[in-house]
């Protein structure tokens, strides 16, 4: 059970998305309290549904996970993540407007990826 008062950490595989969302959905009210999560996914797609109700999280890695694309809203609801870290993807280009909503992100990881297309202002609302 999560305590209100400790950091919580939360290292997890996912063979697929339809498990991972009903982890997060059973969680969903002590998901607040997560501050950082450590996922590994078969899948190599992320949605904005994976990370609801995460509103506290200060770090994500998501490392490792073969993903090539990040949709423009997918860290919508991660408002308070200071560090991100996708490195050893397989990302080729980033959206200007994907970091967007990381107004608190103050680490940024993409080594080991692919990239070839950054957007004029893909890091402009970052710190």
């Amino acid at each position: 059970m999560l305590n209100d008062d400790e950091e919580t950490k939360v290292d997890k595989t996912y063979d697929n998305d339809k498990i991972l969302e009903n982890f997060l959905l059973r969680f969903d009210k002590r998901l607040m309290n997560i501050r950082k999560l450590n996922l590994a996914l078969v899948s190599n797609e992320l949605n904005v549904e994976n990370f609801q109700n995460l509103v506290n999280l200060n770090e994500l890695i998501l490392n490792q996970n073969d993903i090539e694309t990040l949709n423009d809203n997918v860290f919508n609801e991660l408002q308070s993540l200071e560090i991100l870290s996708l490195d050893s993807n397989r990302l080729v280009s980033i959206n200007d407007s994907v970091f967007r909503p990381l107004i608190n992100l103050k680490q940024l990881h993409l080594n080991g990826n692919r990239l070839k297309d950054l957007h004029e202002n893909c890091f402009g609302s970052l710190q």
